[in-house]
């Protein structure tokens, strides 16, 4: 996306952000008098939950964390951190702990089952770093106070204001005036309600967990109801000064938002314990890491293998589906509180003009959670003669057999793009908005990316941000970041098929590994030109020969005086 394509939207709001008063009115959004900045819940605590917490500590913005497991569990296998990435976490100080449990990539092997390389794709000018995953966790978790982040807390429901129109309180002057009930909810635009009973009130709810996102099954549903009771009231409400047809919804939900999460293939992780043998996985030794990857002769599988700085190997193993399945452990969710229709059932509502929405647990999205362990046993067993090249007659198995039974999981590769990121004062993140095939290691690299952006935009916010204002935010961050995210989901895309035994599939590999270097190397120019930072703090200074792609809202930060990727400043690498 070029520079200087900003919406008029998004350059409304940077002309906005940051330039009221600390002193000023307080938005009508708010009963308390004194300014404050808003405070952010957010669910989920995972990569992309915790990187968001991070930036939100450094920004100085109140927030807590809710994770509903009730311990850690290090589960998953290897991540590729790249430029797209490298540069914020260098701005976090966080760079110097990752290269420690990291190993730099030099190369990506590819072969046959019988072990006769296939391609060869250097990777010595990404400044790639591959870590384990459950490594880069403890690093990001060691970074929030253990007092904003709350474990065994499971989201059932959240209530929030409805979503009024996002006016600026000028505006809304000029409108009818809003009842005095409304505003005792003011206090608390959003209250979440847990499954042990407890509950968190905040500003702001930014929905990271998951593929399996509870917070957007939620937001999906007020969403509905919304559409469906403003097509039954317009017609009632439309002369009536209490509630003006503007606050409603008009927009349904897209049709392909409803659809179930889809996947084509399961895949089998696990990371070895450290300290392995080096005489007998001679190819987990040495200061780079060996990334290598087999292709199954006349069989439905590929599997690689990653070697880490404490003599361990990471490896996944995935199995090429026939056909196109869609999951059953979708939760189903219905409104937990019918919207009351009337003055008078509103104002004898507890939660008044609160919309509430619940979640129906299914046991078998517990069982076919990202990391859950279904059926693990039986798939080890079939891959356990799969020959490895970590040394000299290895076979899956002896990775397997060094391998501590509760970090080897069993997931579903699911993948979609979601159209809808946020709804009134809830925004998704991460997997929650975009589940990626994880064959061309962006997924996790999108979620610490969506968070850079977020935090970003956050920032900028006035204190005691209107309703406008968080609405012009979020769509500003969604402009910003679905066109990369639609680009990252179409390479993983296209990389998952890469992996597979067929005659198309060949051809691409043959081609790839005879393409002229400067062919591949402006195909990875492509990829990482992408690499945000953060404009609340000091910034680092780029080491690629390729200038990093601009924010769509930097044209906006520039006419605040914030310069976040000027033209010089260039460390560039011999």
């Amino acid at each position: 996306m070029p520079p200087d394509a900003v919406s008029t939207t998004t350059q409304q709001l940077l002309s906005t952000m940051r330039t009221s008063s600390p002193t000023s009115t307080p938005s009508p959004c708010y009963a308390s008098s004194t300014p404050s900045r808003p405070h952010v819940l957010i669910v989920g605590g995972g990569i992309g939950g915790l990187t968001l917490a991070i930036l939100l500590e450094r920004a100085e913005i109140p927030y807590t964390v809710l994770e509903r497991s009730t311990h850690i569990r290090p589960l998953g296998s290897a991540i590729a951190l790249g430029p797209g990435v490298l540069p914020l976490f260098e701005q976090l100080g966080l760079l110097d702990e990752i290269e420690q449990q990291a190993r730099p990539v030099t190369r990506g092997m590819v072969w046959s089952e019988k072990l006769v390389p296939i391609m060869d794709l250097d990777h010595t000018t990404t400044q790639k770093r591959v870590i384990a995953r459950p490594k880069l966790y403890q690093i990001l978790l060691s970074h929030v106070p253990k007092r904003k982040l709350r474990m065994g807390k499971k989201v059932v429901s959240f209530a929030q204001s409805p979503p009024l129109s996002p006016y600026t309180q000028q505006d809304l002057s000029k409108q009818p005036p809003i009842p005095v009930q409304r505003q005792l909810f003011r206090q608390q635009p959003i209250v979440l309600t847990c499954e042990d009973g407890t509950h968190f009130s905040g500003d702001i709810l930014v929905g990271a967990d998951g593929a399996y996102s509870v917070t957007r099954h939620l937001l999906y549903q007020q969403i509905e109801n919304d559409y469906a009771t403003a097509k039954e009231t317009v017609l009632t409400w439309q002369n009536s000064e209490e509630i003006p047809t503007r606050f409603l919804r008009f927009e349904p939900l897209p049709d392909s938002d409803k659809e179930p999460l889809s996947f084509t293939s399961t895949c089998l992780v696990g990371q070895t314990e450290p300290s392995l043998d080096l005489k007998t996985f001679k190819n987990a030794n040495g200061s780079d890491c060996k990334v290598g990857s087999v292709i199954g002769d006349n069989k439905p599988y590929s599997w690689s293998v990653f070697s880490m700085p404490d003599d361990s190997v990471c490896w996944m193993v995935t199995e090429h589906l026939k056909g196109t399945f869609s999951s059953s452990a979708t939760p189903s969710i219905s409104p937990s509180t019918p919207y009351p229709r009337t003055a008078a059932a509103r104002s004898a509502s507890p939660a008044l003009f609160s919309l509430s929405y619940s979640l129906k647990h299914d046991t078998a999205s517990e069982s076919s959670s990202e990391w859950g362990p279904d059926r693990v046993d039986v798939m080890c067993e079939q891959v356990r003669d799969f020959p490895v090249p970590c040394g000299p007659g290895l076979k899956m198995n002896d990775l397997i057999q060094q391998t501590s039974r509760d970090k080897i999981s069993k997931v579903m590769l699911e993948e979609k793009l979601f159209e809808t990121w946020f709804y009134g004062r809830v925004v998704l993140l991460g997997d929650a908005c975009h589940k990626m095939h994880p064959s061309a290691g962006l997924g996790a690299v999108a979620a610490i990316q969506d968070a850079a952006v977020l935090s970003d935009l956050l920032y900028h916010l006035p204190t005691d941000p209107s309703l406008k204002d968080i609405t012009m935010a979020f769509e500003a961050y969604r402009q910003d970041r679905y066109p990369i995210a639609q680009q990252s989901y179409e390479t993983s895309y296209q990389m998952s098929h890469l992996n597979e035994q067929s005659w198309i599939s060949n051809f691409i590999r043959r081609v790839m590994n005879n393409l002229p270097k400067w062919i591949w190397y402006r195909v990875l120019d492509r990829m990482y030109e992408y690499r945000p930072q953060v404009s609340f703090l000091p910034r680092v200074g780029d080491r690629g020969e390729v200038p990093p792609m601009p924010p769509s809202y930097n044209a906006g930060l520039n006419k605040l005086g914030i310069n976040l990727y000027p033209s010089i400043d260039m460390d560039i690498d011999p």
